[in-house]
């Protein structure tokens, strides 16, 4: 057993860090991946030198901040709000509803949430029906990372939600009525009983948050 980990080790986690060299060489397609000239911290210093690496930096920053704040607590939320619901068919079809994206690939996301806001989009008519005037957020720079970070959150709320729900189906029932006899409303056996018991998983899954700018399925967000 020990050996077999230890190969899982070798194949998936060392021998991939062969890789790095790519970073100090002159990558061809002709000379493949072990050819190519070294040429040492080149592409560093073309890196550090250019005009947008603050850019570069600061949107990567902003946008890893802005996933952690607004996209962290979300499947939290959402699988307390499921939890809560009495309607087992409903419960069901909206857990199913919303895993799907999470399945789908990353251009199909794009290109929803693109038929959404732009000129036509349905999102762009709601806004022009209730304030009379009809965004261009397609072309707001400032729209960016707002939708970055929506179309984040609305590919992985439901799958992000299977781990936090399977942590409140633990819950001893003991203790909601514990609190029905203590006179404990809805809210108050949430803040209670339902966000205590499953700190242990909440703080887990974030020390194992997966670094800021990466996406589901392991793509890189495009920060410039």
């Amino acid at each position: 057993m020990l050996g077999a980990a230890l190969l899982w080790l070798a194949i998936f986690h060392y021998i991939p860090i062969w890789g790095i060299s790519f970073a100090f060489r002159r990558f061809s397609p002709i000379d493949g991946f072990f050819g190519g000239d070294w040429v040492g911290l080149k592409y560093f210093e073309q890196f550090v030198t250019d005009p947008n690496t603050l850019r570069l930096i600061r949107n990567t920053v902003l946008l890893g901040f802005q996933q952690l704040v607004y996209g962290f607590p979300a499947p939290i939320v959402f699988a307390i709000l499921l939890n809560e619901l009495a309607n087992a068919k409903f419960k069901s079809w909206m857990q199913s509803f919303t895993y799907l994206p999470h399945f789908v690939s990353q251009v199909v996301i794009v290109g929803l949430m693109f038929q959404l806001v732009n000129f036509e989009g349905l999102l762009t008519r709601v806004i022009a029906d209730v304030t009379g005037e009809a965004p261009v957020i397609l072309a707001d720079p400032e729209a960016f990372r707002p939708l970055y970070v929506i179309s984040g959150i609305w590919q992985n709320l439901g799958w992000g939600s299977i781990l936090y729900l399977a942590a409140i189906t633990g819950i001893n029932p003991e203790l909601y009525e514990s609190a029905d006899i203590d006179g404990a409303g809805r809210f108050q056996k949430i803040w209670r009983v339902t966000l205590p018991a499953i700190l242990p998983t909440i703080l887990v899954l974030l020390t194992t948050r997966r670094a800021p700018g990466q996406r589901a399925g392991g793509e890189s967000s495009p920060t410039a």
